[in-house]
């Protein structure tokens, strides 16, 4: 016993530690044991790469549960210090932090202060005492504050304030070099968002600098061009060599290019405007998509191209069916026109005077003329611009990127919950009042047609604006195209993915979606909507969906709000295991979901698995956006059902109709009168099958009809092996 008893004395006696004091006034005059040459004056405000003696970089750890000071190599990726000078020879040292409420943290101590202590990044600002060491105006020492006075006990070392202590990084006590580090400034690291206002740079490098200014993009731009000027001209001065400005608006995130070399000014990045102006097309404003509707001395009528979200006509006790006193339009002129649109974009809307008669069948007059800057459309304007009820269908958008877009429900009024309801049609609203009925207010069905709604019930809102095409008008945004695009699906890729079940010829249309709980009863509760199809989905995709989607959805995820990337991978391969044992999905769900990750990855610029999961949760539901918009174009359907579904691309199929798989897929098996399908129509190549609740009838030799319920929806001539 006696001998672990001295070690740990031993120990106790030459631990290293700083003891508060109260300082004599003898103790206060002597001198540091250091320099002290001020060094107020020395370090002016602005960015700065941190070294320390040894030539290692200082830099950080910004992870919540590191929040660490380190050392890099010279040629390693750093963050820049931002050096504020608070006079009286202190400072605060501060570095952006993604983890931070206010988006940068402090270089500080959290615990007692000793020597070995390491730093830390601190939520409040941590003043420093600098003092220049060696006679250098770049090499300082970093002090605890000079109100704290204190001795080295261990070292038999001196009592004075502000005598020097060892620093630790998360390298060692050797790192930081007994406090003493060297400040290198840097040029001005500017981030000039690219959004839809112009952006202002201002740079502060000096002539011939050959550090970069970073240019970030950010806001909803995924097709166009930028203008940059720098001083007032779109000219920047020419030094072969000394910088270079590219930037490109549609590359994936982080989207910025270096600019180098540049004097000091003023850099502007703004939107360069676009030629396109045809009625048809669709154009990108306030991050939501509209359509042009019509093209008049140099305006547009734009309509948003999807439903933005559910709001009554008028939500005013005794509330009419007038546009001119309802809430509906004081939204969409207030709050609605001036959170949605940038300050640039705003002035391109203009004010439009607007006759809010009845419906235009009918005769009478009823309703005040308005003048409005963002409006619904009229039951006139309707039958004008749109030739049939078809192309009056409209979809909802829960995750439309502009501010206060609610989720659509449906008609009872049950909430979609982990359901992505993009294509989801629904009714939208018109500003013209009912005929005969002060409640009621004309509306679009969910299947184009004419019909009315009551003012204080919520619909779908579609806003309408009349816009200023200064000339050049709006480039035509496309949607992603993944037959073109190298890093996103190839046809091919989803025809593997997809499969076959998860697309039928339904009502002579056809929309993806697929439940939300278990396979089978409660998936008929999340399909009872509007022109859709009933829930025939490929156990891969459906895997993906309730196994990564799952994951990700708001409801499922909130366990995971704060994990990191590698944790959330590491849960969604648990879950995706699991799956595999018990034979649900198949290869084709997991390799969807790793090409789904990964592209996810780059996107969100992830390459730390100790980074947040949230950028990857965005960008995941980005991509399964893209692939659902792609998947369920109106163009070319037929071609991209046959596609998908394997079969010939010149051959149309509608409900019903007898198609020839013979040498696409060899059906094995034999087939009674009436007998359910689950295991017993297998496409060997994929060996997917009909989900449960699917139910074939023979129709002769040599076909098979696929029923759900009462409804046939495709009938297949086979090869009965």
């Amino acid at each position: 016993m006696r001998k672990p008893f001295m070690i740990t004395l031993l120990i106790l006696c030459i631990e290293l530690a700083l003891i508060p004091m109260v300082s004599t006034t003898a103790e206060a005059t002597t001198a540091d044991t250091g320099s002290v040459t001020p060094a107020h004056g020395r370090l002016t405000d602005g960015g700065y790469n941190i070294y320390c003696r040894s030539g290692e970089y200082v830099t950080v750890d910004t992870y919540p549960s590191l929040r660490s000071v380190q050392l890099t190599f010279p040629d390693a990726t750093r963050k820049v210090f931002h050096v504020e000078n608070k006079g009286s020879n202190q400072i605060t040292l501060s570095v952006e932090d993604p983890y931070s409420s206010t988006g940068y943290s402090y270089v500080g101590i959290d615990s007692s202060i000793k020597n070995g202590v390491a730093l830390k990044l601190v939520d409040s600002p941590y003043l420093w005492d600098t003092y220049i060491e060696h006679d250098s105006d770049l090499i300082f020492s970093l002090r605890p504050p000079t109100d704290v006075n204190m001795f080295v006990g261990a070292s038999g070392g001196k009592k004075e304030p502000r005598t020097k202590i060892i620093l630790w990084t998360n390298t060692g006590m050797d790192a930081a070099k007994h406090g003493e580090f060297k400040f290198e400034p840097v040029a001005s690291s500017v981030k000039a968002p690219i959004a839809d206002d112009y952006s202002f740079a201002n740079l502060t490098q000096t002539e011939g600098s050959v550090t970069p200014v970073r240019i970030e993009q950010k806001g909803n731009r995924s097709t166009g061009e930028v203008t940059i000027m720098y001083n007032g001209s779109t000219t920047l001065p020419k030094k072969a060599g000394s910088y270079s400005v590219t930037f490109d608006v549609a590359a994936a995130p982080p989207a910025w290019e270096a600019v180098s070399g540049l004097p000091g000014g003023t850099l502007v990045i703004a939107p360069k405007p676009s030629t396109a102006k045809a009625v048809g097309q669709v154009i990108r404003m306030g991050g939501i998509d509209w359509k042009v509707l019509d093209v008049q001395d140099g305006k547009a009528l734009v309509l948003s191209d999807l439903i933005l979200e559910n709001r009554m006509l008028n939500d005013k006790s005794n509330a009419f069916n007038e546009w001119a006193g309802s809430s509906l339009r004081t939204y969409l002129n207030d709050e609605f026109y001036n959170k949605t649109f940038s300050k640039s974009e705003r002035k391109r809307i203009v004010s439009t005077a607007l006759l809010n008669n009845i419906n235009p069948e009918y005769s009478g007059s009823l309703g005040t003329d308005t003048k409005d800057k963002i409006f619904l459309l009229s039951a006139e304007e309707v039958n004008r611009y749109f030739k049939d009820e078809e192309s009056r269908i409209a979809y909802a958008d829960r995750n439309a990127p502009a501010i206060y877009y609610s989720a659509v429900n449906d008609g009872a009024k049950n909430p979609y919950e982990g359901v992505y309801q993009k294509y989801a049609s629904w009714y939208w609203l018109l500003r013209t009042p009912a005929l005969n009925d002060e409640s009621r207010v004309c509306s679009v069905d969910p299947y184009g047609k004419d019909s009315t709604a009551a003012n204080n019930i919520e619909y779908g809102v579609r806003p309408a604006m009349w816009i200023k095409l200064d000339g050049g008008g709006f480039k035509k945004y496309k949607p992603l195209s993944f037959n073109k695009q190298p890093e996103y699906f190839t046809m091919e890729d989803m025809v593997m993915a997809i499969a076959h079940d998860i697309i039928h010829v339904y009502n002579g249309d056809w929309v993806f979606k697929w439940g939300y709980g278990a396979r089978g009863p409660a998936v008929e509760k999340a399909e009872a909507s509007y022109n859709t199809i009933p829930p025939g989905y490929t156990y891969s995709f459906y895997v993906f969906r309730m196994r990564c989607w799952g994951v990700l959805s708001t409801k499922n995820f909130d366990p995971l709000a704060e994990a990191t990337y590698g944790q959330f991978k590491d849960y969604l391969k648990k879950t995706m295991d699991w799956n595999k044992k018990y034979g649900a999905g198949g290869a084709s769900a997991f390799t969807l979901t790793d090409k789904i990750l990964a592209i996810a990855e780059k996107r969100a610029g992830i390459t730390d698995t100790r980074a947040k999961a949230k950028p990857v949760k965005k960008e995941i539901e980005r991509l399964c956006q893209e692939i659902l918009y792609w998947l369920a174009s109106a163009n070319d359907a037929n071609t991209k059902r046959a596609r998908i579904m394997d079969m010939p691309t010149k051959t149309k199929y509608k409900v019903g109709q007898k198609f020839d798989i013979t040498g696409l897929r060899t059906v094995t098996g034999s087939y009674g009168k009436e007998k359910n399908v689950n295991n017993k129509l297998a496409f060997t190549t994929s060996g997917v099958k009909l989900t449960p609740g699917y139910k074939f009838q023979t129709a002769g030799k040599k076909s098979i009809t696929v029923t759900y319920g009462d409804q046939i929806l495709m009938t297949y001539q086979v090869i009965v092996e």
